[in-house]
């Protein structure tokens, strides 16, 4: 898949500039209750081969893809981290070999890219190699996460506009529930989209009906 599509990194999805209305560092944040409290391995269970192949026709796997490591590469150019890794580090060779040649559970890759995120597992280079590795993949909460990075300045150098470019775009074309809600608190705030209440609310309302929580705080606190 195209990296640009994936990501919507062109430049339509831009508005107005960032004007240091709000506090970017209280903006966004992550639930206290979605940090993970398990380890998480890379290992992958042994299954038969009816159950392997059962599991990787599904819709909740991501197939293998052989040019993971080189469309990662390519997104670092895009989205720079703040640490480099010094030389071959092992778990993200282990990643990649799973990424390239067998696949993975989404479940199981969602809940590594939060241990990013919550745990104290990776280094910050390890972290932000292995984000891109998953968003090369083709996960769409690794995207989500990386728009969250880049706004805030975690792992990659702080870039609010293209970290709100990605939310835009996976809210308005790809209905991400997360990302909508997102769009919810830019329009409330005015942050590099034009102020519209109107427009927060109806993004609320569409992300609470889709089981996000705290799109119902927002309903709530707004009295709708």
């Amino acid at each position: 898949e195209d990296i640009e599509a994936f990501l919507g990194t062109d430049n339509t999805t831009k508005s107005v500039a960032y004007n240091g209305s709000i506090d970017v560092d209280e903006f966004m944040n992550i639930d206290k209750d979605e940090i993970l409290k398990d380890e998480i391995s890379l290992e992958v269970p042994v299954q038969n081969e009816q159950e392997s192949k059962k599991i990787e026709h599904s819709s909740n796997f991501l197939q293998p893809l052989e040019d993971v490591a080189a469309q990662s590469e390519t997104l670092s150019l895009i989205y720079i981290p703040k640490q480099e890794l010094n030389g071959e580090d092992q778990s993200v060779d282990e990643l990649t070999e799973i990424l390239s040649k067998r696949g993975m559970d989404k479940d199981k890759a969602e809940m590594m890219v939060l241990e990013l995120f919550n745990g104290s597992k990776y280094s910050h280079a390890q972290s932000a190699k292995m984000l891109l590795l998953f968003c090369a993949s083709g996960l769409e909460f690794a995207k989500y996460m990386l728009a969250r990075a880049l706004f805030k300045g975690k792992f990659f150098e702080k870039n609010i506009e293209d970290g709100v470019s990605i939310i835009k775009q996976m809210a308005l074309e790809d209905r991400y529930a997360e990302a909508i809600c997102d769009m919810g608190e830019l329009y409330e705030s005015g942050t590099v989209v034009h102020q519209d209440m109107q427009k927060a609310i109806e993004c609320y309302l569409e992300a609470s009906s889709m089981g996000i929580s705290r799109a119902q705080k927002h309903i709530q606190r707004l009295g709708k």
